[in-house]
């Protein structure tokens, strides 16, 4: 989910800023059944997790992607490995990256710098049921049904003040593109929030460093200034973005303090 998909970043509703919800088939539980849909966007220079042969020449993917990039955010990100793009205008300069402003407009945007080579970053991320795991926002995850080829759906529990939280979010898999999305599943079973959707799309900078670019909506149905929600924001995705490092630098290792598998 990728929930920081996200997922992991709970964020409330923003009245008049929210995208439509997508026409999306809902798949339900029987693999046999699903029909992977296609991607929000493809990235022109995204490719597959292990394409660069070890001998190649030239500007890798994750330098081309670079170079769409300001240069204070190419600077911010390999300096500090994060950069939230939250907040901003999809259509500035600065914002941009995966594509046309149509496909993201209204998404929490951020980038990450791992240090893993880019078909094992994606080994790891396209297994959302262990984002619990690690990332403190989550209770628990867990696989409900899962075709390594396609997708998974999985449930996601939060705690709210005594109260569990369960939602269903089904993950459909782009290794083509090295890039994965989600969305909750609203047609097939009943869930505590109103909306999550969201992408991780990867790109090699060299053979040991990926570039993620995050992207997620959640809507909880609760109605609170924008003030309150871009505070939220960046207060919550630089964190979940550290717990993202740990894991994927960790080459999956990492586990959060309080995860009860510990």
């Amino acid at each position: 989910m990728g929930l920081v998909c996200t997922t992991a970043v709970l964020l409330p509703s923003l009245p008049g800023a929210m995208p439509p919800l997508p026409e999306r088939p809902y798949p339900g539980l029987d693999t046999a059944a699903w029909e992977r849909p296609d991607p929000i966007y493809a990235p022109a220079q995204a490719t597959p997790a292990a394409s660069r042969p070890a001998d190649a020449t030239g500007p890798s993917e994750g330098d081309l992607y670079l170079q769409t990039l300001a240069p204070e955010v190419r600077e911010t990100l390999l300096r500090d490995r994060v950069y939230l793009i939250a907040g901003e205008d999809p259509d500035s300069p600065s914002a941009e990256g995966s594509g046309p402003a149509a496909a993201i407009k209204g998404y929490i945007r951020a980038l990450a710098l791992f240090n893993r080579p880019k078909e094992r970053t994606l080994e790891l991320m396209l297994e959302p049921g262990k984002l619990a795991w690690f990332l403190d926002d989550l209770y628990d995850s867990e696989a409900v049904a899962r075709d390594p080829d396609l997708g998974e759906l999985t449930r996601f529990t939060i705690k709210f003040l005594w109260i569990d939280v369960s939602f269903w979010v089904q993950h459909w898999f782009y290794p083509e593109i090295s890039r994965y999305e989600w969305y909750i599943d609203t047609e097939n079973f009943r869930n505590g929030i109103r909306d999550n959707r969201g992408y991780w799309q990867l790109y090699a900078l060299d053979d040991e460093r990926t570039i993620g670019e995050y992207g997620i909506v959640v809507d909880t149905g609760i109605p609170i200034p924008r003030s309150w929600v871009e505070r939220i924001q960046r207060r919550r995705i630089p964190g979940a973005m550290a717990q993202f490092h740990r894991y994927i630098d960790s080459d999956g290792a990492y586990r959060k303090p309080r995860w009860r598998g510990n």
